[in-house]
């Protein structure tokens, strides 16, 4: 016997390929993959967060909401992630739950895309979050655009978000050798090739430099033991 259900679902996972093409990948009746950016126009520039979702739809979908995972993403630390996924969890049972009490069952997974890409408009390039090397809060409570915060950056490849001062002492400060267990001395050398320091992505030397204003840095540092030693 023909699934009305899986057809329904089919033709709406159609729809959407449709309407979003090559972003939209259908995997089965009831399955789908997705890649989402924020709201951004014709500025990829401006595009700072990356997400790739996969959908199930099940068996008693509308009335039930569907399953999701994030299978990878760029530009979220775990905290925005977790909160990202409350949201939409919460979302999705409320759309299922008005699908519930809605005569004709439609289905609402444009809607869904519509929410997940709204909601991440709205963190897109928000301040919130923190450095992913001291660990501190880059401004709580801000509605303050993090691209526009002269101490703040983030790397291109991955999007990972740090202060400058963090980053430029990770890839231009010299650690002092240590003295490890049973008296082994540990020497720290400066590597020639520069990563972020949370995914290991490279990052071009000069980019690097450039990233967190390294040259007005080295000024700055010579400046100030100047000043030490007088």
């Amino acid at each position: 016997m023909e699934d009305k259900g899986y057809n329904r679902n089919m033709d709406e996972i159609e729809v959407l390929g449709s309407i979003y093409g090559d972003c939209i990948v259908a995997k089965s009746e009831n399955e789908f993959a997705m890649r989402f950016l924020p709201f951004i126009g014709d500025e990829n520039d401006k595009a700072f967060l990356l997400v790739d979702m996969e959908f199930t739809l099940p068996p008693e979908y509308p009335r039930s909401p569907p399953s999701f995972k994030v299978a990878q993403q760029k530009g979220l630390d775990e905290e925005s992630l977790q909160a990202f996924i409350s949201r939409l969890q919460k979302t999705l049972s409320e759309m299922a739950k008005e699908s519930d009490n809605s005569p004709d069952s439609s289905g609402y997974l444009y809607e869904a895309i519509d929410y997940i890409k709204t909601l991440l408009t709205e963190i897109n390039d928000s301040i919130g979050g923190s450095c992913s090397i001291c660990l501190e809060e880059f401004a709580e409570g801000s509605k303050e655009e993090f691209s526009k915060r002269d101490d703040l950056c983030r790397v291109s490849g991955c999007y990972h978000r740090f202060h400058k001062i963090c980053l430029y002492n990770y890839w231009f400060v010299q650690l002092s050798d240590e003295v490890g267990e049973f008296g082994v001395v540990i020497k720290h050398k400066l590597k020639d090739e520069k990563s972020c320091p949370v995914c290991r992505i490279k990052v071009d030397l000069e980019e690097a430099k450039k990233l967190v204003n390294a040259e007005c840095l080295f000024m700055l540092l010579d400046v100030c033991c100047a000043i030490m030693v007088q």
